[in-house]
């Protein structure tokens, strides 16, 4: 169902559940993605026929491409594990490419925001880990900026959806970049120890980016814009403080992390 604020429009992992016996089963609770580009915003859930490209509620959203506020955002996916395992919780976004395709000049905030209620694990406290990178495409001309760029993450125990940021700020990651100035490639990341987490919350995770163009003057005397092109990145992980264990018992906890992260590995893959 799409729903209208402006103009408002409105995967599941397996992580080693045979070996990880207390995992609690996924839940069908919803999930949404809102981009955000010149304060105009729109909201994708989870399964929406004809913007979720999989069609399916299942914790992931794919958006092949929506343009909002004269940015089109290409290739975004985000997903969670709600209602999350003893051992991690998390949630991510991806766009391969948000580019003015407008024409106009002048700056902007470009956001993806991802809010994902449901999660009851892991308990009793965690570590939160937020990070992520964003980066300048080639066609981008010298002189573009960013700056700043936010990587934020919250967690909101009244566990209810939002389409801005809501709850406590868990975890923030900022930074700017320039095209044409080495690196064009920002690593964020930051992580806040022993995040308290009554249960059941959401975990919201907003990634933006405050954008400066140039302009440039042809040989007629014309100003044109030019076409600012990034791709953003990010995340938010919370992971149980595990204590003295066995040797044995490390390693079981151990196995939904490889699970997360060779997911996350064959996603960026089929993505490149």
């Amino acid at each position: 169902m799409r729903f209208a604020l402006g103009k408002h429009l409105a995967a599941p992992l397996a992580l080693a559940a045979a070996v990880v016996f207390w995992g609690a089963p996924r839940a069908d609770a919803a999930f949404q993605v809102t981009l955000t580009a010149n304060g105009m915003s729109d909201t994708v859930e989870d399964g929406e026929a004809g913007f979720d490209s999989d069609g399916m509620v299942n914790g992931e959203i794919q958006i092949t491409s929506l343009t909002v506020g004269g940015y089109q955002f290409t290739f975004t996916l985000s997903s969670n594990n709600s209602p999350g395992t003893q051992t991690l919780s998390f949630v991510d976004a991806t766009t391969a490419r948000v580019q003015n395709v407008s024409g106009g000049t002048g700056s902007t905030t470009v956001s993806i925001y991802a809010s994902a209620p449901g999660f009851v694990l892991p308990t009793p406290l965690a570590d939160a880990t937020t990070s992520g990178t964003i980066a300048y495409l080639a066609q981008t001309p010298d002189g573009s900026v960013a700056d700043p760029v936010t990587i934020e993450s919250y967690i909101d125990t009244t566990n209810a959806m939002s389409t801005v940021p809501t709850g406590t700020k868990i975890g923030e990651a900022d930074g700017s970049i320039q095209a044409g100035v080495d690196p064009v490639v920002s690593l964020l990341s930051k992580s806040t120890n022993n995040t308290a987490s009554p249960t059941p919350y959401t975990l919201n995770l907003l990634l933006s980016a405050f954008l400066t163009s140039p302009t440039e003057r042809p040989a007629g005397g014309n100003t044109n814009s030019v076409q600012t092109t990034i791709d953003l990145d990010g995340s938010v992980e919370l992971s149980n403080v595990v204590p003295e264990p066995s040797t044995l018992a490390m390693a079981v906890l151990g196995l939904p992390l490889l699970g997360v992260g060779a997911y996350r590995r064959m996603r960026r893959a089929r993505q490149a």
